[in-house]
């Protein structure tokens, strides 16, 4: 498996849902925004979720969290046929959302989604073959990023970044950092995992390669996904 550089490739509005996505590797791009004009559903979340976004000291991630985890529930539930609210959650040991299979939907049970949000876009890919991770990153300026690029950088990745001239430097950070962060999403060790121990130069974590692939959005995010296994196509649509 192998680290791809984006494609380029442009987000589609499907004109009918996509089937299950088998093989291939489905990204959503969701915005927001757009949600929370039309009037966030909270009917759709359960206890948990709407417990877990009551716990967010600020309105505006309590509604970003409510709006992507319902954009979620909404796409996860159109590849089952079922209604968003019906959709169950456990969690694995990292704590990553795993959607409850019953036994009438056992055909089902290889769905695999991993989900992020940042600033006012969330991503979420969806795949058949194996477990997928996924993270986005608004750019926005930070004054510790010399400090936290030498701490959680591998030595190769924190060589070739500062060989960068200064202005490119703060794309190629998130860069980096989405990489990483949709490698141990993909993997079981989780973001407590040491990042230092993460190459998203060749997509390695300990030895073990994934398909890695940086994810074209525009000039204010960057995102990246990961997976087990290589997708033998890609589709990105917009929610």
């Amino acid at each position: 498996m192998s680290f791809e550089k984006s494609s380029g490739k442009p987000w589609h509005q499907p004109k009918s849902f996509p089937p299950h996505p088998g093989s291939t590797l489905h990204v959503w791009r969701v915005d927001l925004n757009r949600l929370k004009e039309s009037s966030l559903e909270i009917g759709l979340l359960s206890m948990d979720e709407v417990d877990r976004a009551n716990r967010l000291r600020s309105n505006e991630s309590r509604w970003r969290f409510q709006a992507s985890r319902i954009a979620l529930r909404k796409i996860l539930a159109a590849y089952i046929k079922r209604t968003p609210s019906e959709l169950e959650f456990r969690y694995g040991d990292t704590g990553k959302p795993i959607l409850k299979i019953h036994h009438q939907d056992s055909n089902l049970a290889n769905l695999f989604f991993n989900l992020s949000h940042s600033g006012q876009l969330a991503l979420l890919a969806v795949s058949g073959a194996g477990e997928v991770g996924v993270d986005v990153e608004k750019i926005r300026e930070r004054s510790a990023i010399d400090r936290i690029a030498q701490r959680h950088f591998s030595p190769k990745e924190h060589e070739r970044w500062a060989m960068l001239d200064t202005s490119d430097r703060l794309t190629e950070f998130y860069r980096v950092w989405t990489r990483k962060e949709a490698l141990l999403k993909a993997s079981s060790h989780g973001l407590s995992w040491p990042l230092t121990r993460v190459d998203s130069l060749q997509g390695v974590i300990d030895q073990t390669k994934f398909w890695l692939k940086d994810v074209e959005i525009d000039s204010n995010f960057t995102g990246a996904i990961a997976c087990k296994t290589t997708p033998t196509e890609i589709h990105f649509w917009s929610f």
